[in-house]
């Protein structure tokens, strides 16, 4: 359960604060964070 916690705040992190995100160029590096643990959870 802690990662799924991880991945879902990680997620509207993500979601709510985009434009900072983008702003330090970081967004890419956070989609891949989330995408890892779906992918993760999905195996």
């Amino acid at each position: 359960f802690p990662m799924a916690y991880t991945a879902t705040v990680l997620a509207w992190g993500l979601i709510d604060f985009e434009k900072g995100y983008q702003i330090s160029d970081q967004l890419e590096y956070g989609k891949a964070g989330v995408k890892w643990a779906t992918d993760y959870f999905l195996k």
